[in-house]
């Protein structure tokens, strides 16, 4: 983040990096905990592989699966 710490700055750096990876995250997914500390990121991916890539690169240390309704009730 060059120095740069703020919240704007990371989001650029969260969107690029799971662009170079060809997944999609609207800047308005990534949001913070009140104390700036912490942030939660929802972003699109289309194989396994791609998803494991975006985690990996981010450093993400928790990491949960979310489904639409559609894809809930189809595998049901």
């Amino acid at each position: 983040m060059s120095g740069d710490l703020s919240a704007e700055k990371f989001v650029g750096c969260v969107t690029g990096i799971v662009e170079a990876r060809d997944g999609e995250v609207d800047p308005r997914d990534v949001m913070f905990h009140p104390s700036g500390r912490w942030a939660k990121v929802r972003f699109k991916w289309e194989t396994p592989a791609q998803k494991v890539g975006i985690i990996l690169d981010l450093e993400a240390d928790e990491v949960d699966d979310f489904y639409e309704a559609g894809e809930i009730d189809t595998h049901r």
